[in-house]
């Protein structure tokens, strides 16, 4: 390393697995080059939560709590990731505002998406309760 300004670049081939729902995480990724997918999974089910591109960010979760992480993260291609540890990260947030903004937004329109999902099933609970509820009436 040359300074605390580094940042690691690292390559995954198609199917590489960077990280696994639960590992510990103290860095984020940025994606340079390729597409890698986000997955959640429980009791041996995956859902696919994103898939995300040049440009785009994960891992941040992790690096701003210092929890464990909350998904899988596979390269869906080649693909190369700059990894930023939470020194660089800390830096670059007292340089520039405009990447806790962006970072902010990306959050906010993720959560949003996962967010639909679960009113549907709300909503399908829902339901269920109310047809059991008129089933029972009836026996």
């Amino acid at each position: 390393m040359n300074g605390p300004a580094q940042r690691d670049e690292l390559c995954f081939p198609k199917g590489a697995v960077i990280f696994r729902q639960g590992d510990p995480g103290d860095e984020m990724f940025v994606i340079e080059k390729g597409r890698v997918r986000l997955t959640l999974g429980t009791a041996g089910h995956e859902k696919e939560v994103a898939v995300l591109g040049r440009g785009e960010f994960f891992g941040e979760l992790s690096l701003l709590s210092g929890a464990a992480r909350t998904a899988t993260a596979q390269a869906v291609e080649d693909s190369t990731l700059l990894a930023i540890s939470r020194d660089v990260f800390a830096m670059m947030v007292q340089d520039d505002l405009d990447v806790v903004f962006r970072m902010m937004n990306a959050q906010g329109q993720r959560l949003s998406q996962t967010n639909q999902p679960i009113q549907q099933l709300m909503q399908r609970l829902g339901r269920v309760r109310i047809l059991t509820h008129c089933l029972r009436r009836l026996l």
